[in-house]
């Protein structure tokens, strides 16, 4: 089997203390591996020196820029992501979109893309797989996080899939295509993080199929603040819940 063309989408807003070691990371993983990959960065109206940062990271390492003007939030910066990839799509065929504040490790890569090639279309590194390891995260987000997975698990059941809310998870460029040509425009709608169950969950309707791969969480070198507002993003997955059952 031939090694697959990698596309690493990173969602950026102020992450001036983070990106700037998370990169050097994510190549030295995939050339160790000897993957082909380029990186694709959408700075969602950075306030910082994060766009001074990826313009030199970008004269050392195959990365290509988007830019939001002002912050639009993570749902946007996807679709902003996923929409430019699928523009020069013969050149990928994973998609792995990652965290930028440098909490995921790139080694994860490599056992996602195992799931890849066991005939997956979505693998998911997940903090409730066997192997993860999880630190430095405050005890009430982990908790939220279980919690709102339970939730999403028991209204809107995917097979193979217990966490919900993860970021850090590879795409075959197939399943997006698929789904953007069933939805359109629409194919994401979400701007907040609740983008990440929307996908989930609209992936699942189109008949993809999904593994999880274990994870490891650092949030110990983590430099800066988090940029979920925990009550905002619960009222935001409330809204969601509720707009989605309506449609069923």
């Amino acid at each position: 089997m031939s090694l697959p063309n990698i596309t690493v989408l990173l969602p950026a807003y102020d992450e001036e203390g983070n990106i700037g070691k998370l990169i050097p990371r994510i190549n030295k993983t995939l050339v160790e591996n000897k993957l082909s990959y380029n990186i694709l960065v959408v700075d969602d109206g950075s306030t910082d020196k994060t766009g001074e940062i990826l313009e030199k990271l970008s004269t050392e390492f195959p990365l290509s820029i988007a830019r939001h003007a002002r912050n639009r939030g993570l749902g946007t910066a996807l679709k902003t992501g996923f929409n430019e990839i699928l523009s020069k799509k013969s050149s990928t065929d994973v998609i792995v979109v990652m965290d930028s504040d440098n909490t995921h490790d790139p080694n994860s890569i490599i056992e996602m893309l195992k799931g890849i090639w066991g005939g997956n279309d979505v693998v998911i590194a997940s903090r409730y797989k066997s192997g993860s390891r999880v630190s430095g995260v405050p005890k009430i987000r982990r908790l939220a996080s279980k919690v709102l997975s339970l939730i999403m698990k028991r209204l809107f059941p995917v097979n193979n899939v217990y966490d919900y809310t993860s970021g850090y998870r590879a795409y075959t460029i197939k399943s997006i295509e698929k789904l953007k040509e069933f939805k359109g425009e629409k194919f994401l709608m979400s701007t907040g993080f609740v983008v990440m169950v929307e996908l989930l969950i609209n992936l699942s309707e189109i008949g993809c199929a999904f593994s999880e791969a274990p994870i490891k969480l650092e949030y110990g070198e983590k430099k800066g603040k988090s940029k979920i507002k925990f009550f905002s993003t619960v009222l935001e997955y409330l809204k969601f819940i509720n707009s989605r059952r309506k449609s069923i």
